[in-house]
């Protein structure tokens, strides 16, 4: 029994931390995070120069609202534009009170690709969960605007492997390689040719032959 005056001392053991399959986990290494429902966690942090980008992701983020995406740029963007022959094409979102009239963005979507202005240098930083095994993107005939998701450089014959030669335009944007990319698979244009590989994060313009085809993704 403990009486008045008595003193008692309690001591904790705590077993190591693991791993779903029960391996234990070390501290401050690059282990996936899981969330409370047993999800891996994915974050990315993209650094963004002012000007345009074209972006996507590959995972199902927290919440799908344009704001809540972009969030972590802060003020640093002032215009995002999207393309879904489903949705009746061309979308847009302006910051600009003067402009708002013409939002029709509100959404952005894993593997759909989008022009993001910035008016200042910032880093996007996107949080989500993986995409279900299999996830794909129906492609309409004509231009489809889509997102790559791999995690490393992807030549494009590797990527477009799926698509039964579908594809006879691909288009990209990188200000770090200049700018606009391009590849035709008709001979007379080749000369244009200088997209030879997709890039983690990036969006494409992707001209589609065929219906049918579904995008992977990566």
């Amino acid at each position: 029994s403990i009486a008045a005056g008595d003193t008692m001392t309690l001591s904790y053991s705590f077993g190591p931390v693991t791993d779903q399959t029960g391996n234990p986990v070390p501290w401050f290494t690059n282990q996936p995070v899981t969330n409370l429902a047993g999800q891996e966690t994915i974050t990315q942090n993209i650094p963004l120069s002012a000007g345009w980008h074209l972006v996507s992701f590959s995972f199902q983020p927290t919440s799908t609202s344009l704001t809540t995406v972009l969030s972590s740029l802060g003020s640093s963007y002032d215009i995002v534009l999207g393309f879904d022959a489903s949705q009746g094409g061309a979308q847009s979102y302006f910051t600009s009170p003067s402009m708002r009239a013409f939002n029709t963005l509100t959404a952005l979507l894993p593997l759909h690709g989008y022009w993001l202005h910035l008016t200042t240098g910032s880093t996007l930083s996107l949080t989500g969960t993986p995409l279900p095994a299999g996830t794909t993107l129906a492609l309409t005939p004509g231009w489809n605007l889509v997102g790559y998701g791999g995690t490393s450089p992807e030549p494009l014959a590797t990527a477009f492997g799926h698509l039964n030669n579908a594809v006879d335009i691909t288009l990209g944007f990188d200000p770090s390689q200049g700018g606009a990319l391009s590849y035709f698979t008709a001979a007379n244009m080749a000369p244009f040719n200088n997209l030879t590989t997709l890039q983690p994060n990036a969006g494409y313009w992707l001209h589609v032959t065929s219906s049918g085809q579904q995008w992977a993704g990566q």
